[in-house]
C-alpha cells in the first residue's frame, strides 16, 4: 500500500523526471539502423528493467473494517462452496478473492500461481512484442510505458489482469506470424479469467478480444477454410473459458446465468449509486488530455491508415480507464488515469508506421505519464519514495523473497489478520445467544462475525452499498423474508458516502424490521428471526407530486409511514452516467422539534418507498422500531423533506410520489417482557435512606430522613453507591428520585468508562420518578457489573440544582432489548416520600 503520510515532494525531483522523460522522447525514434546488436541489448536491457520493477507485491495483511470485510467474504464464500450469482453477489467474481487473497480462503496455491502467473504471462509477451514490433523504438517505449503503468498504479495488483489482457492485445495486433491465432487463443483465455475476476474488467477484457479478434480476421483476406477454422476456435475461446473456470471455482454452471444477469445489474447501476466526484482539476484535466490527444492525432497524424487497427482498442481502454477512474474520484481510483491513457495510446504507436506519427503519440504519451506521476504524488504525499524504491529496483529483492518463503508469508498474513480480528470479540452474552446459530452482518462487519468465530450465512448482495438497483435491493429483501435468512443479524446503522441506510436499501430495511427481533442491543444491535411477519401489507394513502429543493408536507398519517419518490434520469442523466457519472442526489428533512437532517440517496431504490416516519438517524433512535408501538418513544417525528440534485438538469423535474402505511399486526401478539413499572413485591431492596450514605463526588449530600438530597459543586457530580457483590444477578434496577432540572442523567458501572454505562433524559422536574435502568442492555453489564452504582443527577448544565433520592431497587427481569436504556415512570402519590412516609 502506498504510504498516505503527509510529506512535500520537492520540485526538482518532479522536474528532473520530466526532464528525462524529454530527453529521452527526443531521441525515440532514432535507434541506430546501423547497430542492430545495440539495438538487441538495449532492448534486452529494457525488458529486464521492466521485469523487475514490475513484480507483483505480496499480499498484505489487512486489518479490519468495511475493505477488510468484503475482502474477506470473497475469501470466506469460496471456502464454503458459495457461488457467484446465487449465493454472494458483488463487484467481483468468483476467482475475485485471488486479487486479495486472504488465509480464510485455504488457497495459498491458487494465490501465489495467480499473482505470479500473471506476471510472467505478461512478461512473456513483452518479450515476444518488442520481437515483433517493427520500429524498435515503439518497442523500447511500449516496455517502459507498461512498466511505468505498474510502478505508478495504487491499485497495482487490481489492474494486474487487464495489464496482462492488454500486453496480448498489443502482441495480438502487430504480430503477422503463424503463431497469432495462437496468442488469441491466450488473449480470450485471460480475458475470461477476467470476467471471472472482477464484472468492470470482464467487459473491458470482451470488448478487447472481440476488437482484435475482429481486426485479425480482417487483415487474414483472403479467409481460407484454414483460417476460418482458426478463427471459429478462437471466437469460442472466451465463452470456454468463462464457463470452464465457473465451473472449477464453483462446482456448478447453473448459478452462471444469475451471475451473468445481476452482473450487469452492478456495472449498470454501480455509476450512479457509487459516484463521488473529487477534485475538479483532475476531472478537467483527463478530459482534456483525452480529447486533446485524440484530435492532435487525427488531424496531424501522416497516415491514419496504418492507425485503424489501433483506435478502437485505444478508445476501449481510454473508456475503461476514464470510468474507473472518475466515476469514483477518490484517492484510490483517480490517480491511475493518466498512466493508463498512456497505456491506451500504446495501440496507436505499435500501429504506426510514420516515424512522425510516432512521435506525436509518444509525445503524448510522456505528457500522460509525467502528469500521471504529479496526480499521485498530489494524492499521496510521501508516495514518491515508495516510486524511487521501485524505480531503484530497491523494491525487487522483498518481494521475491516473499513469494519465495510462500508458506511463511501466508502463514504471517493470517496470523496478523487474525491479530487485528481480535479486538472485535463481543462479550459472551451475545455468544450465549447465536450458540450454533448462523449469522449475517448488515451493513459490512463481515470481520466482526470471523472475529466471533460466528457461522456466516450472508445475503446474495452481502455488502449493502452495492444493492445498486431495485432488482439487487429486492433480492436482499426477498432473502431476508425467507427461511434461508442467517438466524441472527449483527447490525450497525451506517452507510457510505454520507447515504442514510433506508435511502440506499429501502425494500432490505422494510424486510428486516418485518422479520426480525431485537435481543441485545449496545454499540451493536443483535438481531433474531422470527417466523411470522411483523407487518401488514402496505396500504396505499394516496398520491403526490414534488420539485427539486422543494418542501414536501409529509401526510400526519396514524401509524407507519412509507414514502416512495420516484426520481427519473432524463436523456442527458442517461448520457451522462454512460460517459462520465451522475450527479448526487440528496434528501432533506425537517423535524417536529426544528431539527433539520441532509441525506444522500441511492436515487433508482427510493421508488420501492422507504420508511419516512420514524425515520431514525442513529442506532438508538432504531430500537423504537422493534417496539410494539414504535411512536412510544419517538415524540420528534419527521414533518417535511424536501429533494436536491447537484445537478438536477440530469432527472425528470417532477418526482411523482407515492405514500403508504405499513401496519403493525397486533392480533395474537404478546409483549415479550414484564409489564412496566414493575410491581413493588417483585423488586429487591439495594439501598435506603437509612443505609450509609453514598460517597459523593464534586458534590455534597445532605441526608433527610426520607430521602438524600444532592447538591452539584461542579459540571461533573457524582454519587457513588455500593451495593454489594450480588448487584450482578440484577438485570434492572430502579433508582426513586426527583430532579428539580429536567436534564441528562447517567450511570455507570465496572471501570465508569469505555461504554460501561447508559445514559437517559429526564422528562419532568419537580416530581417523584421511578428511573428504571435497564442495565442488561449494557454488552459489559454480565462480566463487569462489579459492585459501585454510580448515579450522576444533572450533566453539566445542571450546576446549582438539587436531586433527591429515595431508594434503589434491582429486579432480575430485563426489558426488551427495543426499549430505551433509561426509563421514568411517576410514582402514584400514595407511594410518593415524604416527611411522614418511610417510601416503599
Amino acid at each position: 500500500m502506498l504510504n498516505t503520510q503527509r510529506m512535500t515532494l520537492a520540485a526538482p525531483a518532479r522536474g528532473g523526471i520530466q526532464r528525462s522523460f524529454a530527453a529521452l522522447s527526443s531521441q525515440a525514434s532514432s535507434f541506430p539502423a546501423a547497430h542492430p546488436r545495440l539495438v538487441r541489448w538495449l532492448l534486452l536491457l529494457t525488458v529486464t528493467y521492466v521485469a523487475l520493477i514490475s513484480v507483483p507485491d505480496p499480499p498484505k495483511p489487512r486489518g479490519t473494517g468495511l475493505d477488510t470485510s468484503w475482502v474477506l467474504g470473497l475469501n470466506l464464500a469460496h471456502a464454503r462452496g458459495m457461488a457467484a450469482g446465487r449465493d454472494v453477489i458483488f463487484t467481483y467474481g468468483p476467482l475475485g478473492y485471488l486479487v486479495h487473497p486472504e488465509p480464510a480462503s485455504s488457497t495459498p496455491v491458487l494465490a501465489f500461481v495467480y499473482r505470479i502467473g500473471l506476471y510472467l504471462l505478461g512478461i512473456a509477451a513483452l518479450c515476444r512484442l518488442v520481437l515483433v514490433v517493427e520500429s524498435k523504438g515503439a518497442a523500447f517505449w511500449t516496455s517502459l510505458i507498461l512498466g511505468l503503468a505498474v510502478v505508478l498504479d495504487a491499485l497495482r495488483e487490481e489492474n494486474q489482469v487487464m495489464l496482462a489482457i492488454i500486453m496480448l492485445a498489443l502482441l495480438t495486433l502487430v504480430d503477422r506470424s503463424r503463431w497469432r491465432f495462437a496468442e488469441l487463443v491466450v488473449l480470450g483465455s485471460v480475458a475470461g479469467l477476467a470476467a471471472m475476476v472482477k464484472l468492470n474488467q470482464g467487459v473491458e477484457g470482451t470488448a478487447l478480444y472481440l476488437v482484435v479478434l475482429a481486426t485479425v480476421v480482417f487483415q487474414a483476406k483472403p479467409v481460407t477454410p484454414g483460417v476460418r477454422r482458426q478463427a471459429l476456435a478462437a471466437a469460442c475461446v472466451l465463452p470456454l473459458s468463462i464457463v470452464t473456470l465457473f465451473l472449477a471455482s464453483t462446482g456448478s454452471v447453473l448459478a452462471l446465468g444469475p451471475y451473468v444477469r445481476y452482473g450487469w445489474e452492478i456495472v449498470s447501476g454501480y455509476s450512479e449509486a457509487m459516484g463521488l466526484p473529487g477534485p475538479l482539476w483532475q476531472a478537467a484535466l483527463a478530459c482534456a488530455t483525452t480529447a486533446a490527444s485524440l484530435i492532435t492525432i487525427l488531424a496531424v497524424a501522416g497516415d491514419l491508415r496504418s492507425l485503424r487497427p489501433g483506435f478502437a482498442p485505444a478508445l476501449i481502454v481510454a473508456y475503461f480507464v476514464f470510468k474507473h477512474a472518475m466515476t469514483r474520484q477518490d484517492p484510490g481510483h483517480a490517480p491511475a488515469f493518466q498512466v493508463n491513457l498512456a497505456v491506451a495510446l500504446l495501440f496507436l504507436l505499435i500501429s504506426a508506421r510514420k516515424t512522425r506519427d510516432r512521435r506525436l503519440i509518444l509525445g503524448w504519451q510522456v505528457f500522460s505519464v509525467a502528469m500521471g506521476y504529479a496526480v499521485l504524488v498530489e494524492s499521496y504525499p510521501g508516495s514518491d519514495s515508495e516510486i524511487t524504491a521501485r524505480l531503484e529496483v530497491r523494491q525487487v529483492y522483498k518481494s521475491w523473497a516473499a513469494f519465495r518463503h510462500w508458506p511463511a508469508t501466508w502463514a504471517g498474513i493470517g496470523a496478523a489478520n487474525e491479530a487485528s480480528r481480535s479486538k472485535l470479540r463481543l462479550p459472551n452474552r451475545f455468544q450465549q445467544l447465536i450458540q450454533n446459530g448462523t449469522v449475517d452482518a448488515i451493513p459490512w462487519d463481515i470481520d466482526l462475525v470471523e472475529a466471533n468465530g460466528w457461522k456466516w450465512r450472508p445475503r446474495p448482495v452481502f455488502q449493502s452499498y452495492t444493492a445498486y438497483t431495485p432488482a439487487l435491493d429486492r433480492l436482499n429483501a426477498r432473502h431476508l423474508e425467507s427461511d434461508r435468512t442467517a438466524d441472527f443479524v449483527i447490525l450497525n446503522f451506517a452507510a457510505i458516502d454520507g447515504r442514510h441506510p433506508f435511502l440506499e436499501t429501502p425494500l432490505s430495511w422494510r424486510a428486516l424490521l418485518d422479520r426480525y427481533d431485537l435481543k441485545l442491543a449496545g454499540d451493536w444491535m443483535l438481531l433474531e428471526h422470527r417466523k411470522t411477519s411483523r407487518y401488514e401489507p402496505l396500504v396505499p394513502l394516496g398520491a403526490s407530486a414534488a420539485h427539486w429543493d422543494e418542501d414536501v408536507p409529509v401526510p400526519p398519517a396514524g401509524g407507519l409511514l412509507v414514502m416512495g419518490p420516484n426520481i427519473r434520469p432524463s436523456l442527458s442523466g442517461r448520457m451522462m452516467a454512460a460517459l462520465f457519472r451522475s450527479g448526487a442526489v440528496y434528501m432533506e428533512g425537517r423535524f417536529s422539534s426544528g431539527r433539520r437532517v441532509r441525506w444522500r440517496s441511492v436515487p433508482r431504490n427510493l421508488a420501492a418507498g422507504f420508511l419516512i416516519r420514524p425515520f431514525p438517524q442513529d442506532l438508538q433512535e432504531l430500537r423504537t422500531l422493534f417496539l410494539p408501538d414504535p411512536f412510544r418513544n419517538s415524540p420528534d417525528q419527521i414533518v417535511s423533506v424536501r429533494f436536491h440534485a447537484d445537478k438536477p438538469g440530469e432527472f425528470d423535474a417532477e418526482i411523482p410520489i407515492e405514500w403508504s402505511r405499513l401496519p403493525v399486526k397486533t392480533a395474537g401478539e404478546a409483549l415479550d417482557s414484564p409489564r412496566y413499572p414493575l410491581p413493588s413485591a417483585s423488586l429487591t431492596p439495594l439501598w435506603r435512606p437509612k443505609d450509609r450514605r453514598p460517597a459523593p463526588l464534586q458534590a455534597q449530600v445532605r441526608a433527610h430522613r426520607n430521602w438524600v438530597e444532592v447538591t452539584p459543586a461542579t459540571d461533573d457530580p457524582q454519587l457513588l453507591f455500593d451495593l454489594g457483590t450480588g448487584l450482578g444477578r440484577f438485570r434492572t434496577l430502579i433508582v426513586r428520585a426527583r430532579f428539580e432540572k429536567a436534564d441528562r442523567i447517567d450511570a455507570f458501572f465496572g471501570k465508569q468508562v469505555d461504554g460501561r454505562g447508559i445514559n437517559g433524559v429526564v422528562p419532568v422536574a419537580h416530581q417523584w420518578l421511578d428511573v428504571y435502568l435497564n442495565m442488561s442492555h449494557n454488552s459489559f453489564w454480565e462480566d463487569e457489573h462489579g459492585t459501585v452504582l454510580r448515579f450522576d443527577p444533572v450533566s453539566s448544565a445542571g450546576p446549582g440544582t438539587a436531586a433527591s433520592i429515595a431508594g434503589i431497587w434491582g429486579s432480575t427481569q430485563a426489558a426488551p432489548p427495543a426499549w430505551p436504556d433509561i426509563e421514568f415512570y411517576p410514582v402514584p402519590r400514595s407511594e410518593a416520600p415524604d416527611e411522614r412516609s418511610s417510601g416503599r
